[in-house]
């Protein structure tokens, strides 16, 4: 320790000191006369009392610095202690909480109502597969039990419906008739007499198909293009001067001048005559409109092209609405604007454009669905017949 090691240190200096003195009165002693000799070892003897209390004086002030900081050292460790000591005490109050909440009465029966009802969805679950694998067990047994006939029928069937899907989802006629066509290939290879009604069923499904004709939308907008480049060449439409009713500038009926007249009236006459021989004065019912200018005419143009573009984005789209109300607009607008002689021709390409069906409604095989349903049923009935 700190005081054993002060101790030993004032030992040793002590002993070197009495070293020193003993040496140094033998010196004294040597070369002195014996009463100085005396004063001398009284002088040492208290050198030597105070070196003592200067090393007791330490030692103790060490031995104290290291009880001060001992006993700081212990108090911080034990308040450590206690303060990890209390917040044990409070995690093991809220864990005794938490431990008789879920012991509770109420916690246990939910806990319970829980595992019951994951129970009960285990059950319906493995007996959903359980119905599932009956179902497949059926259906590989009926497999299994056909016969050649059986066998041909659903793959007819199937047929039947891949012409349906082609036909609903993506309009092709051509695919729908190539599969029904396959479907009576595979009736006539089994040679059933009691399969003709089908047949006959497909056939005219067939034919109804193949009459069908699916408008030439890339025609349509050739056509439509070829209109749209010939709006630069097409008069606009000029004031109507030819119709109304003609005003003569003479009110006077007598169409001859009598004998009677006098000269000055007779020449009024002929006058007038003349000017209404070369002068014409109409009368219109409806206002007339003034000869448009150049960029009235660039707008008119501008505007048809407009509706000409929204009808081929339309027929584009097959959207059958919309592209017939654009065709329309445009001879409405051909009709007030242009020349209706000029523009005659252009009237009757728009005319016989507006005329398409571009989405027309698409004919049904709903006989051979309704034979092929009939023949299962009765296929089916003749075979448990026989059993």
């Amino acid at each position: 320790s700190a005081s054993g090691l002060a101790a030993k240190e004032g030992t040793t200096i002590m002993n070197n000191d009495n070293d020193k003195a003993s040496t140094y009165q033998r010196r004294l002693r040597s070369k002195r006369p014996p009463d100085q000799v005396q004063n001398i070892s009284v002088s040492s003897d208290r050198i030597h009392y105070k070196s003592l209390k200067l090393i007791i004086f330490l030692a103790l002030t060490v031995t104290i610095a290291t009880l001060g900081v001992f006993s700081y050292t212990f108090w911080t460790t034990v308040t450590q202690q206690l303060d990890s000591v209390a917040k044990a005490a409070e995690l093991a109050n809220e864990r005794i909480v938490e431990l008789e909440t879920k012991l509770s009465r109420g916690y246990i029966e939910r806990q319970i109502d829980l595992k019951i009802s994951n129970l009960n969805n285990l059950l319906e679950e493995q007996q959903h597969q359980q119905e599932a694998m009956w179902d497949a067990v059926n259906a590989a047994y009926k497999l299994a039990s056909r016969d050649q006939t059986g066998w041909s029928l659903a793959e007819v069937e199937y047929l039947i419906e891949v012409a349906q899907q082609r036909l609903r989802l993506m309009r092709d006629v051509n695919g729908a008739i190539m599969a029904l066509q396959g479907a009576d290939d595979k009736l006539q290879r089994l040679a059933d007499p009691a399969l003709l009604i089908l047949r006959e069923a497909l056939l005219q499904d067939i034919q109804r198909l193949e009459s069908f004709s699916l408008p030439d939308l890339q025609g349509v907008a050739l056509k439509l293009n070829e209109v749209i480049s010939r709006l630069g060449s097409l008069p606009v439409k000029m004031p109507d001067a030819q119709n109304g009713k003609i005003l003569n500038v003479n009110n006077d009926t007598q169409s001859t001048v009598d004998n009677g007249q006098s000269g000055w009236r007779s020449l009024m006459t002929e006058l007038m005559q003349e000017i209404n021989r070369h002068v014409v004065i109409r009368r219109h019912d409806i206002p007339l409109h003034p000869i448009p200018p150049v960029l009235h005419q660039w707008h008119n143009d501008q505007m048809l092209r407009f509706r000409l573009e929204a009808a081929r984005i339309a027929m584009l789209k097959e959207s059958e609405t919309e592209y017939h109300r654009q065709l329309k607009l445009a001879l409405e607008w051909i009709n007030d604007h242009y020349d209706p002689v000029e523009s005659q021709s252009l009237v009757e390409r728009i005319t016989t454009l507006n005329n398409v069906q571009i989405r027309p409604q698409l004919p049904h095989i709903n006989n051979s669905i309704s034979a092929l349903r009939r023949t299962k049923a009765r296929f089916e009935t003749n075979k448990e017949e026989h059993r």
